[in-house]
């Protein structure tokens, strides 16, 4: 039974799920895994209320002066240097306004025994509402090209199975501690991309496959 940290970035603007946050994510029916939370507020107050009312393994990152790409990439590499101070054997991440559909996610996830695999999970609202699905298109000057599942294509993609696919964010995913060792999350300077997309690029470049469970 590896041990898995079950681990996400936050901030203050979370904090109108944290209730149902905190309480899914301590009732998750895995019987070894541990918590840890990194705030990237402003200030340090929710850092504290996570801390002292949560009771929860806290980090802090300050964002001041950073983009937004390079103090969540921070907060990621914190959260895999937890992982790895706790010999931890995978990662759980669930972003702090994602819930998966059953408290036996780690389980379902970690059966397919796979380096990377995520659940599905919905970005957008109302009408604009759809899985969070990318097909790699093409690649050009070292630099990959992706596609947005959407218009339905998302829908007629999910047929039960795991199946490879280029990116499907880190909402809800379960990736391998040792998959850190060769790809650290990054981001680049003058790049409208954060870290996610970094992470999925360099797991295509270095032959890693990807799986979501659909």
């Amino acid at each position: 039974i590896p041990k898995v940290l079950v681990c996400c970035p936050t901030s203050d603007k979370k904090r109108y799920c944290d209730n149902d946050y905190f309480s899914m994510i301590q009732s998750l029916s895995y019987p070894n895994y541990e918590i840890f939370i990194c705030d990237n507020s402003v200030t340090t107050d929710y850092f504290l209320e996570i801390k002292n009312k949560r009771k929860l393994s806290v980090a802090h990152v300050n964002p001041k002066g950073k983009t937004a790409a390079q103090f969540i990439t921070e907060s990621y590499n914190r959260i895999v240097k937890e992982a790895i101070l706790r010999e931890c054997y995978y990662i759980m991440i669930i972003e702090s306004d994602v819930f998966p559909p059953a408290s036996n996610i780690i389980q379902r996830l970690m059966y397919h025994q796979l380096p990377v695999v995520s659940a599905m999970y919905h970005i957008g609202h109302g009408a604009e509402s759809r899985l969070l699905l990318q097909k790699l298109e093409h690649v050009s000057h070292d630099f990959v090209h992706v596609e947005d599942l959407r218009n339905g294509d998302d829908t007629l993609f999910v047929d039960g199975t795991v199946k490879e696919i280029f990116a499907c964010g880190l909402g809800c995913v379960l990736i391998r501690a040792d998959v850190f060792a060769r790809i650290p999350f990054k981001y680049q300077d003058g790049v409208n991309y954060f870290n996610d997309t970094f992470f999925y690029t360099d797991l295509f470049t270095a032959g890693i496959k990807n799986h979501v469970d659909t």
